[in-house]
């Protein structure tokens, strides 16, 4: 569970334990473990020399991966298990980025996906970069995206053979939110997928993933009523399955 724009996450491991992450101007990003009482320990620094700009996630085995930024506009990547951290340099910097790179990562076993925005003249390109046994590979360019400076413009899930990308593409015309899916088998992505007509008014879309099935909610609006909007895509191919309307927001009171 998280809560980007405050950079909190919290994180609960298989054998119960919950960890608290949060960002302190002070002391870069924290962490804090919930006691059996229901109070939270000390907190301690994980990466004192880390903006706000950065994300959390964990593997199968209990590690923990802090994706971020530091003060100097070196992306890195800090893996804490327990007592025991180790942390690897993804990407330098030349300068000092002053706009939010937004960094996710997947771990899969040795291979780590890591995901961030940089910027080319006055655009933003959505950029991916694996790291096997610890050595980050070059990036690749996925595409331009459409830029929020404060909520995180993309999301990310993945199954056992593929990764979804959820943007909205400034390469397409007209500009809509849609996905690209890349093949863990073959190390490419594929061609972007539209999730709408143009026209429709949708918002604030959202992609995950949970025991290799793939989900996608958004807000869609009709002149007369606005559905809270689900779908899912197939197992075989990646494409869209049709809409499934969860939710008429006029009947809430």
């Amino acid at each position: 569970m998280s809560n980007y724009p405050n950079s909190q996450y919290i994180v609960m491991k298989s054998e119960g334990t919950v960890i608290n992450y949060y960002y302190h101007n002070d002391f870069g990003i924290c962490s804090s473990v919930l006691s059996s009482s229901g109070k939270w320990n000390n907190a301690v620094s994980n990466a004192e020399d880390a903006k706000k700009d950065y994300s959390i996630s964990m593997d199968t085995q209990n590690v923990v991966y802090i994706v971020y930024r530091n003060r100097g506009g070196a992306l890195k990547v800090t893996l804490h298990n327990g007592s025991v951290s180790k942390t690897m340099d993804i990407l330098q910097s030349k300068n000092k980025p002053d706009y939010n790179m937004f960094p996710q990562i997947i771990p899969i076993g040795d291979l780590y996906h890591v995901f961030y925005i940089v910027e080319n003249g006055d655009k933003k390109i959505i950029c991916h970069q694996t790291v096997k046994s610890g050595k980050p590979l070059p990036p690749t360019a996925v595409d331009y995206i459409q830029y929020d400076p404060v909520y995180a413009p993309y999301s990310l899930a993945h199954t056992s053979g593929r990764i979804f990308l959820l943007y909205s593409s400034s390469n397409e015309e007209p500009q809509l939110p849609g996905y690209k899916i890349y093949e863990k088998n073959t190390g490419k992505w594929g061609k972007f997928i539209p999730l709408c007509k143009p026209g429709d008014s949708i918002h604030t879309p959202f992609i995950s993933s949970y025991d290799n099935r793939v989900l996608i909610t958004y807000v869609k609006k009709y002149e007369d009523a606005t559905y809270i909007i689900s779908r899912g895509v197939s197992k075989e191919d990646g494409s869209l399955l049709p809409e499934q309307e969860t939710l008429d927001r006029k009947s809430v009171v």
